[in-house]
């Protein structure tokens, strides 16, 4: 007995009805009868219109873009936004920088995985363009240390403390935060510094100067010097050192003349 749609079309001949161009096409092979057919048409425009979305034309304002950006699925505010800090301690994060992102991401209609994955890239070279400047800075730090010990030999740590007793008296706020901005690892500036710190050291050291009362005061401050362990006669690395050496030098040829005696 011979099948027939709900049209009284035979089902196995409905494509016949067709226009001879429509006969072979494709997307209709799957397709038994008229019935199916309608249903698959009823159901293609329950689709299309279900989330329909008008883009604006060449005139759009941009209010017109912002209800796109809405019904598209942007945040209702910039807040709405979610995004992960990094969790290392190494790297400052700018509070004020992920607010400006937040508005401007707004502004710009994108969709939450969009701002996500913009930000999150952003974080990744901030990053690593941070820890090479590290990297840099510390390998910058130890090449001009090597230089200066190059130079300085075993009284590196000497000019050192000079250099440190003359930031301490001398360095305010200002310079204090240069320090950290790379000018503490000049070494033009380190041996400006040591400079400073033992001309320091000179006017600190007591009894400088050639004594007054002859050989026999001499002598009397040579005791003086040999008996303080804590002079820096007797310390490599105090930055008063050098002048205390020539110090008692000085002492001692007055006390016993050039050649000592």
């Amino acid at each position: 007995m011979q099948d027939f749609d709900h049209a009284g079309v035979p089902a196995a001949n409905w494509r016949e009805q067709l226009p001879h161009e429509l006969r072979d096409e494709a997307s209709l092979r799957d397709i038994k009868d008229v019935a199916s057919l309608a249903k698959s048409y009823v159901h293609a425009q329950r689709m299309v219109g279900a989330d329909k979305i008008a883009l604006p034309g060449r005139n759009a304002t941009p209010d017109d873009w912002s209800a796109v950006f809405d019904r598209l699925g942007r945040p209702a505010s910039p807040e709405a936004y979610a995004f992960e800090r990094p969790d290392g301690k190494d790297l400052p994060y700018d509070e004020a920088l992920e607010q400006a992102f937040r508005g401007k991401a707004h502004e710009l209609g994108l969709l939450p995985q969009q701002a996500r994955g913009l930000f999150d890239w952003w974080l990744q070279t901030q990053m690593q363009a941070f820890r090479e400047l590290q990297r840099n800075a510390e390998s910058g730090r130890h090449d001009n240390e090597q230089r200066l010990r190059g130079e300085w030999g075993m009284a590196y740590d000497r000019h050192v403390d000079a250099a440190n007793a003359a930031l301490r008296r001398f360095a305010d706020e200002e310079l204090t935060g240069r320090l950290g901005e790379g000018l503490g690892n000049d070494p033009a500036f380190i041996r400006f510094c040591a400079k400073v710190g033992a001309l320091l050291a000179e006017d600190r050291l007591t009894g400088a100067g050639a004594p007054q009362g002859g050989p026999g005061e001499a002598r009397r401050r040579i005791s003086e010097v040999l008996a303080d362990r804590a002079h820096p006669y007797f310390n490599n690395r105090d930055p008063r050192h050098d002048h205390a050496v020539d110090y008692v030098r000085g002492l001692f040829e007055q006390a016993y003349g050039e050649d000592g005696k």
